[in-house]
Order: C-alpha cells, then structure tokens, then sequence
C-alpha cells in the first residue's frame, strides 16, 4: 500500500522540486521513447513519450543516464536544470545478418497485461469459415456446438462456460446481445473478418460490465485496406451454396468506403437416421455491410450500415399437415447503423480521444411445434473514452462514460415478457508499465473500476486488476481478477427449450447475474533445433454469486427456470504447444480439462449438462516453399459429456439413452491452392462420418409431452464435402 501511495505522490512531489526536461532523438532526429534516470536513483526513472521528451526530477548534480534498445547509452554530468537537454542517440554498430521470419496465424500476444489469442486470416483459411460459428474449427481455446437439433441455434464455449457469458464485440463495441444470441455466430461472413482476439477472463474494465468468461472481438475488412474487388463462391455436396463479393475504393483526402455482400441458402432436406426430421435448417441468407471512412489531419471517424434477412425451416418438413409434424419457421431482420469517430489533434501525443455509437433494430417471429415467438429489439449505445497520462508515459489513465439502453418486447406462446433496460455508466483504469534499465517492459499493472446503474437491477460495481510480469524475455506470466454481471433475457438464452414439449416454468422474478472470475496464464516461446515453438497455458475459475438455473432433471416434462441456491463454479484448465516440425510444417496440440458444476434444487452440486470435461485438438499445417500450396489437417476429441436425468422417461424411450454422451473424435482436412489473383480451395468435414443417432427423443411422436431434441453432444450431419474459389484483384492490379 505505501509503495502504490508513492506512486500516486510521486508527480505532486516532483512538481514542488526542479525539474529536468530534455528530449531524446536518433541521428535523423526522429523521437524515441527512451527510458531516463539518474544513476544515484534509477527507482525513479521516467521513459520519454513519443515526441522524445522527457522530465525528471532533480535533486542535486547526478549522472543521467539514457537507454533504448539498438542505441548506445548515453552517460552524461547534470549539474543544473537551467536549460533542456537535445540528447541524440547513436545505434549500434552491427555486422549483416540475414533474418528469416515465419507467418504466425494464430499467436499469443506478450505484451498485454490480459491474456488474448489473435486470429489471423491465415488461420481463418485454413477451414471454411463461411461465417463466425465456423471460425474456431482450428482453435482449442473456443468450442462451437447446435444447442438443439431441430433451430439450428448455435453456441459458443469459452473457459467451460455457455457463450451467453461471452462478451461479443465488432472492432471493441458490444453487439449481437440480447435476443440475436441463439442466431448471431452466422451474421458475419467469414470473408468479412481481419482477426479475431480471444480474451480469457473479466479483462479490461473498459470493455463493459458485460464480462464474465471472457470477450471476442471481431475485426472487419476495411475498405482503405480490403481489394478494390474480391469473390469467394462456397458449395457442398449437402446442397448449401454460398457467394460473398467486396467492392471497394479509395478516394482522394483519406476518403474509403466499401460494400460487402453475402448470400447463403441451403435448400435441400437431408435426413441420415430417417427419422423424418431435416439434419440441418433449410435457409435463405440476404447479408450486407457499407462502410465508410474519412481520415482527416485531426480526426478518423467511420460510418456503417449493416442489414440482413435470414429464413429458416426445419423440422418434419416432408410430412402431410395432417399428421400435426414438428415443425420451425423462424424469420429473422436486423438492421445496425454504427460507427466510432477519433480525434488525433492533440499536440500532446499521449492524448487521445474517442466515441463508439450504435443503433440497432431486431425483429424475430417464430414458430417452434405448437408454440409461437416473437421478439422484438430495439437498441442504442454510446460510449466516449479519453485517455492522458499521469506524470509521464509510465502512468497512463483512461476515464470513460457509456448509455446503453435496449427495449425488449417478446411474446411466447402468446405470453408477454417485456423489459426496457437503461444503463449508464463510468469506468476509469489506471496503468503503471515497469521498465528495466534495458528500456524493455518488465512488468505491467492495471486496475480499473466501472460503476453502472441498471434502471431494473441497480447499482453494479465492476472492479478488475490484471498483473502482467515478464519472468524473461521469452517468459510471461499473468494474473487477473474482476467481477462481471449479465442481464439475462429467459427464452432467448434458453431457445434450445422451444425444441421440445416441456411444460416451461418461468422464475418468479428477474435479477442480473453476476460472478468473479480469476485466471492466470503463462506464455513461453523457445526454439527446438532452431525452429519456434510457443507453449501457453491458461487456468481460470469462475464462481457465481447470482445465475439463472435453467433445470431439464426435475423432470422429463417439465424445464424450470429458477434462481441459483447454491454453488456455481467452473475451473478450466488449457494448454496449447505450437511448433515447427521442419520448415513450413507446424503442429498444435492442445489439451482441455473443465469441472462446470451448478446446485440444482433436486440434485444438489451436480455437472452442467452437455459440458464435457476433457477436450483435445491436434492440427497440422503444410506450406510450399513459394507459398501456393496450403495443407490442413485436424482431429478434435471430446470427452464424455453428462445428460439429463432420464429414469422418469417411459421404457421404449430409456431404452437407447446413455446417463452419459460417449467421447468421439471429428477429423477435419483442407487443401488449398493460389495461383495468381485466384485460390482454389477443397476440403472435407467430419471424415469419419460419425453422428449422434437418437438425437430426438420421441421423434415418432411430435405432440408427445416427452419430446425433446434438446440433447445433442454431436453432429446430426456425416460427412461433408465442399469446395471454394476465391478471386482477389490487387490494389497494385
């Protein structure tokens, strides 16, 4: 406590002392951030900002010493503060040497204080990826499954957890929350994505209150730095046809804009088990995003318009009406208007400014078997951030203030839950980066608070702390603790139980879910006969101290929903080693062990459903030496999983039902080849063929009381064979 109290003093302190300014060139007098002390007191070291300059407080005449990495340091007599010092350093002289690199699809970032996977595009190309669900096929740390087998809902798991304690954000804003949760992993396109970050745990204080397991966020092409012209055309053998085109141009004074379009449909009935219910959703996808972009001298601001219809029928879609079959039609808009604007005018280039703003319109109208939906969502958001220094460049601060509002209007089965969420809020965090006297970043700490007010639930408080110490120069360790909350919305987070007959028991009332999260992660890279290797190593516990308990074991006829009593934790433990076996051949192999346990008020502590305790991943990919060849080959393995309790289910239908999933391994392999402005790519998904029989209980009786296609831990598909070509035209074409 006294040492953080010093350094919170420390610039009060040395404004009532002389102080030292200077600036700090190279030899063509560009800046450099170069770290600066006296040599009598190198605790109290500043480190120049990137206009090179500097101040130091001075006690009496002392050695000041300057260091940056690839100059040589600079020792020279102070004997007073009348005048700055120009201080030009000189690199050091080195003999030639030749430097060969290797493409890094996926990496783990070391300098961030929060542990964060990136995802590139190579990587994206290494599976299909025809939109965001099929972006992590390659990735052990996010887990992508149906959460029924009759919606064809989606959903994530990241750190063992469902993906509604995921934050999504497009380029750092929060978006598809809310009611498009079950559907919003295949609203972007996989051509329109630049990277993915994966973040683990509550992470920064600035990302939202929203955070609990963790954040990914979506990069977009940009129309300054996207091919005027690019087309990639997808197909299968499942009868699933896809087309994405990009147009794009760059104008004069920093004026760009594009548009990036999609269309998707998937019209033939497939039914491997003949048991009369389609094994995918026939659909139609219309997908369009303009963007647009001005950068000016003092001001980067973007503009985007985003719209889509999506249609889908599923069900027992060949079946006479007269026999009352289950069926899905669900018809889904959605239109978003977005953007962030910059200002860079600053003369200080510690400083900067910002605001992210949104309005978004959903509209869902549904029919699952003999029930109806409706939802309709309307929503804005804004959120402006400055961030400065406190001192010098070492104490950084960032003060920021958000309104999000969302009005919520759904209808089941003709039954109202309607809601209207206002949430203003202000966040602060402060960093203090350590610097050696090397000039390298040993160490990083960052704590931020952001208090919000839910206009339903009150106040909530978001403390995070995340710690980030370089053990040595290829060695990084981390450590991160916060609080998140979550404003749950009962049937769209729980979709997946409008695909059964069950009696839906709603909670007598509504409350935001909340949990602390901590996790530490060690990143270490190193060479195995001089080629890289990466070894990262995450282990992360969650604890709820509030949850909404969706319970399929009271009763094979009945889901309730109801108020955690009880404990709700989950542990996740994953490593992932990453190696060059021989010149453009790497290999990744990862191992996942999750303990999800939640109180149920029959069973008491119990696993979470559907969640399996151990997962692995093994993946290989090959280069040609010119770069025009692309091999990818990978095995995912998932464990035993727990079902639900099905000793009250009728004797035909127990008869074919496990206590437990089985384990089962999925292959997956692609090959690709560039020549010129085209790639042509092949591959097949689910080699083996296996799938999950029985997927549907009761499927022979539809209007049963004990039907239920909620319990699906595989694929419903066997295997799928597709091609593609992608056609980019350059900006040097």
């Amino acid at each position: 406590m006294k040492y953080f109290l010093f350094l919170f003093l420390l610039p009060i302190c040395a404004a009532a002392q002389p102080v030292l300014k200077g600036r700090v060139v190279d030899h063509d007098k560009s800046p450099l951030e170069a770290l600066v002390y006296f040599a009598q007191h190198p605790n109290l070291s500043v480190r120049a900002d990137s206009s090179g300059l500097f101040s130091l407080p001075f006690l009496y005449p002392d050695t000041l010493v300057v260091v940056h990495v690839g100059f040589t340091p600079i020792k020279i007599k102070v004997y007073n503060n009348a005048e700055p010092l120009a201080l030009a350093m000189q690199p050091i002289e080195l003999g030639t040497a030749e430097i060969t690199g290797r493409r890094t699809d996926l990496s783990f970032g070391t300098l961030q204080p929060h542990a964060v996977e990136n995802i590139g595009t190579g990587e994206l190309k290494k599976a299909p990826c025809c939109n965001l669900s099929e972006a992590f096929e390659t990735n052990p740390a996010v887990d992508v499954s149906y959460t029924d087998a009759v919606t064809g809902a989606k959903e994530i798991q990241l750190l063992g957890m469902r993906g509604i304690y995921t934050l999504m954000q497009i380029e750092g804003r929060p978006a598809f929350y809310g009611l498009s949760t079950p559907f919003a992993l295949e609203f972007i396109p996989g051509t329109w994505l630049s990277g993915i970050q994966i973040g683990k745990g509550t992470g920064s204080a600035l990302s939202g209150y929203q955070t609990i397991a963790g954040q990914i966020n979506v990069g977009l092409q940009r129309p300054d730095l996207d091919a005027p012209v690019f087309v990639n055309l997808y197909g299968e053998q499942t009868g699933r046809m896809e087309a994405n085109v990009h147009l794009n141009k760059a104008g004069k004074n920093g004026f760009s804009h594009g548009l990036l379009l999609h269309g998707s449909r998937q019209n033939r009935f497939l039914d491997h088990n003949h048991d009369g219910f389609a094994d995918m959703p026939l659909k139609h996808q219309l997908n369009g995003l303009y963007r647009l972009r001005w950068d000016l001298k003092n001001w980067c601001i973007e503009t985007n318009v985003h719209a889509l219809t999506d249609q889908r029928r599923n069900g027992q879609l060949q079946m006479p009406e007269s026999e009352q079959p289950f069926r899905v039609h669900n018809d889904i808009e959605r239109i978003e208007v977005f953007g962030k604007a910059g200002y860079t005018g600053f003369v200080e280039p510690y400083r900067s400014a910002g605001v992210q703003a949104s309005l978004m319109y959903y509209n869902q109208n549904g029919v699952f078997g003999a029930r109806s939906y409706r939802g309709l969502q309307r929503s804005a958001y804004i959120n402006a951030m400055y961030a400065t220094i406190i001192g010098n460049s070492e104490h950084k601060i960032t003060l920021g203030s958000t309104l999000q509002i969302d009005d919520f209007e759904e209808q089941l089965a003709g039954q109202p839950i309607n809601r209207r969420d206002m949430v203003p809020g202000v966040v602060a965090e402060y960093t203090h980066d350590f610097f050696n006297q090397a000039g390298a970043n040993k160490a990083t700490v960052v704590a931020g608070m952001r208090t919000d007010y839910h206009s339903v639930f009150g106040l909530m408080w978001s403390p995070r702390l995340s710690f980030r110490y370089g053990l040595t120069s290829r060695t990084v360790w981390r450590l991160n603790a916060g609080r998140g909350y979550r404003s749950p919305n009962i049937v769209a987070d729980n979709l997946a139980m409008l695909a059964t007959n069950r009696q839906i028991h709603l909670p007598d009332r509504l409350f935001a879910e909340q949990a602390w999260n901590f996790g530490t992660n060690l990143t270490h890279t190193f060479s195995i006969g001089g080629r890289d290797a990466v070894i990262n190593t995450d282990l992360y516990h969650t604890r709820f101290e509030q949850q909404l308990i969706a319970d399929y074991d009271q009763s094979p006829q009945d889901v309730f929903l109801y108020a955690l009593d009880g404990s709700s934790f989950t542990t996740a433990f994953l490593t992932t080693f990453e190696f060059f076996i021989i010149e453009k051949l790497s290999l990744r192999l990862s191992y996942k062990h999750t303990d999800p346990r939640m109180t149920l008020e029959k069973q008491g502590l119990t696993d979470v459903l559907l969640q399996p305790r151990h997962r692995a991943l093994a993946s290989a990919t090959w280069r040609s030496p010119d770069e025009k060849w692309m091999l990818t080959a990978t095995t995912q393995w998932t464990g035993s999983q727990r079902l639900p309790n099905h000793s009250d289910l009728p004797l035909p239908y127990r008869t074919f039902l496990p206590d437990r999933a089985p384990a089962f391994f999925m292959h997956l392999a692609q090959a690709s080849y560039r020549a010129g402005r085209t790639e042509y790519y092949v591959g097949c998904e689910n080699l083996a063929g296996f799938t999950q029989h029985n997927a549907i209980i009761a499927y022979d009786q539809p209007q049963s009381a004990f039907f239920d296609a909620t319990q699906i831990y595989g694929p419903t598909m066997g295997r799928r064979l597709y091609a593609g070509v992608r056609f980019t035209l350059d900006k040097a074409q």
